[in-house]
């Protein structure tokens, strides 16, 4: 009937050549209406409230945080708030609701998630002379202070050290501040996370570096790569086979020294006059198991650095 909730009958039992006859009752719809504050007393907008009770409903809040849940049959609700940039509220009271009702005053207090911001790449390596693009994700960060190292290529060849601790921070021992700048984050809802990319502002020579960014008591890193250097690396428990050439064309390339790091030592060239001038044999012979490789070009003439880490990814200059 128009205006009445409709009701549903399941696991209805019928038996040949009887009539069953079935209660249904059509109600009178009610609603809860209520308003999201934060604690500072400013409505919350655009957030989820669910209703769960005999039946559930789903209201969404306006601009002021004001939020109303139509539609529901008579019974006691319980109120829950639902949105990724808020902490998880289902309410401690119930809210009775008469049939065809309206219970109004409802008050709830959300809490926003902490400010948040995180840099993410799509590709570690870019090439000289291709935009340098970073992605970065923020929650409640108007700003972020950014700062450009670049990483000597005397930290790369250290084999005591891991050039991949640089980017979980936060020492900043022997880097080469390059470029720094303030940039404000994208336009968007205040509770919401903001996805955005952006080029660094100056075209790169070849390296590796690291970018940095602060907002407030926050700061994040992520360690990126510009060459023209590609690697593949063939390993076995004792030896690696590592073949070099250009990301740009392809081609293979030709005078260029490896250097391997493993186990905090050096892994030496194996001459095998079976191989071409561009696939480079490093033996390991006692030092155990050699690991899937990174590999970093480094100086003059061009030193292409292999290193052991988690993963076969093979990049750099």
């Amino acid at each position: 009937a128009p205006g009445l909730l409709t009701q549903e009958l399941r696991r209805v039992t019928l038996r040949r050549g009887e009539t069953t006859s079935l209660p249904v009752a059509l109600l009178k719809p009610g609603r809860l209406e209520g308003v999201l504050k934060l604690a500072n007393g400013d409505g919350a907008p655009y957030l989820t409230v669910i209703a769960r009770g005999p039946a559930e409903g789903v209201g969404t809040s306006d601009d002021a945080g004001n939020f109303t849940i139509a539609d529901l049959p008579p019974g006691r609700y319980r109120l829950e708030v639902a949105h990724e940039g808020f902490m998880p509220l289902a309410s401690k009271e119930s809210y009775t609701l008469a049939e065809g009702a309206a219970l109004a005053g409802i008050n709830l207090t959300v809490t926003p998630r902490l400010p948040e911001f995180s840099f993410v790449l799509h590709r570690e390596v870019f090439t000289p002379e291709a935009p340098v693009r970073i992605g970065q994700r923020a929650f409640r960060v108007g700003e972020v202070e950014m700062t450009l190292f670049d990483v000597p290529d005397s930290l790369l060849l250290d084999p005591m050290g891991d050039v991949r601790a640089l980017a979980r921070g936060p020492d900043t021992t022997g880097l080469v501040p390059v470029d720094r700048w303030r940039r404000a984050t994208a336009d968007g809802p205040p509770f919401a996370w903001r996805e955005e990319e952006f080029d660094l502002p100056q075209p790169l020579d070849a390296g590796t570096y690291l970018l940095r960014g602060r907002a407030g008591t926050l700061e994040r890193r992520v360690l990126f790569f510009v060459s023209d250097l590609g690697m593949l690396v063939k390993r076995s428990p004792t030896k690696l086979l590592v073949s070099l050439g250009s990301l740009k064309s392809g081609r293979p390339l030709s005078g260029v020294a490896v250097v391997a790091l493993a186990g905090g030592a050096r892994v030496g060239r194996v001459p095998n006059a079976t191989l071409p001038d561009w696939v480079h044999e490093a033996g390991a012979a006692g030092r155990g198991h050699v690991q899937p490789l990174h590999v970093h070009g480094a100086g003059d003439p061009t030193v292409a650095l292999v290193r052991p880490v988690v993963g076969p990814r093979i990049l750099r200059r």
